[in-house]
């Protein structure tokens, strides 16, 4: 009988690594874990950012409960235009409002993509004939929205809804509104697979992941599918506690 030909085997696709982050990027990630120490700090040494965490989750579980106007779960017939004005609402500087208009910002971004893929129309499309009459003069803000909901996912898809609730207290929302698309991914790369060899990685398991953990073991059973479609949040690959599974 003829030997088996041994077949020779591709080699194995390579890893990705995390690529590097812009200077501005560095310094909000720094911004960041700083407010996650803060957050772990001990307790005789509670400190404003933890009591503004506190306040956030406190609003938040209450709003899961009770479905308070800010936290509340939306019905599923909700418009576009609606969830729009919602954010319009929202956009002021109080911390706990922060957190509530990057929700409002979350929920309008996913039931745009929803728009878009039943439509089978353009993005511009959809926010022309679903947003306000004014929708052509206000387009620019529109796709500003946009953006910022990238941002918002970027943090999002690093799996917690409580390293959303950090990066409300690091107050880095305008930062964040200057970085380009493709860093919003490299961030959101290095919070899913942190390099703990890596100086950014080590920021990210010593400080900012701590810091989840602990706001989870206080604040248990929050997530994103408690507030946003399960559905919607698989379109992005949005889950819960990825970081710390």
């Amino acid at each position: 009988q003829p030997e088996p030909v041994e077949q020779e085997q591709e080699p194995a696709a390579p890893i990705p690594e995390n690529q590097p982050l812009s200077l501005e990027a560095l310094n909000i990630l720094s911004t960041v874990a700083a407010a996650a120490q803060a957050i772990t700090a001990p307790p005789d040494y509670a400190t404003n950012i933890f009591l503004k965490a506190s306040q956030i989750l406190d609003r938040l579980l209450a709003g899961v409960n009770t479905q308070e106007k800010d936290f509340d779960l939306l019905p599923s017939g909700v418009s576009l235009s609606d969830l729009g004005a919602r954010i319009q609402a929202k956009e002021v500087l109080e911390v706990t409002s922060d957190f509530s208009a990057m929700l409002a910002l979350l929920r309008w971004r996913l039931k745009l993509e929803c728009c878009v893929r039943e439509s089978r129309s353009s993005l511009n499309h959809v926010l022309k004939t679903e947003m306000t009459p004014n929708a052509k003069k206000d387009i620019r803000k529109y796709l500003r929205w946009c953006k910022d909901a990238g941002m918002l996912v970027a943090f999002a898809q690093g799996g917690s809804i409580y390293l959303l609730v950090i990066v409300a207290c690091a107050r880095v929302k305008k930062d964040l509104k200057k970085l380009s698309s493709d860093m919003y991914l490299r961030l959101s790369n290095h919070l899913k697979c942190p390099d703990e060899n890596s100086p950014v990685g080590k920021k990210i398991v010593d400080a900012i992941i701590p810091a989840v953990a602990l706001l989870q073991q206080k604040y248990p059973c929050l997530y994103f599918a408690s507030l946003l479609s399960p559905a919607d949040l698989s379109l992005f690959k949005i889950f819960d506690n990825v970081a710390l599974e």
